[in-house]
């Protein structure tokens, strides 16, 4: 869970180096290095140097991980579509803006 919760961290945001992760997932450096050898081992993520600063070691997706998140998202995609198989339009449209009151944090009545 982790391990797709960071791969689509940085789909999402781009490559980043091993201490933003650590801020955004809360992890130790330590943490953090091991999650990292692990996810390269399996060809998940890329390590390379920056090319400003050679010292600075920056994280991106594989295109293996490319595949793999395309293939989660598709199937995911059709999961979704099966939930509502039945639903009204306007139950669609109702839960929907539910849903972005929620992302929104816009709890009030």
């Amino acid at each position: 869970m982790a391990d797709g919760f960071l791969l689509h961290f940085i789909a999402m945001h781009g490559e980043k180096t091993p201490k933003e992760i650590a801020a955004f997932t809360g992890l130790t450096s330590g943490s953090v290095t091991s999650m990292l050898d692990r996810l390269e081992r399996a060809g998940l993520v890329e390590r390379s140097r920056s090319t400003e600063d050679r010292r600075v070691v920056l994280v991106s997706l594989s295109p293996k991980s490319h595949e793999s998140l395309a293939q989660t998202l598709e199937r995911a995609h059709l999961d979704v579509g099966r939930l509502f198989v039945g639903w009204t339009t306007e139950e669609i449209e109702t839960f929907a803006g539910l849903h972005e009151k929620f992302a929104a944090g816009d709890l009030e009545p």
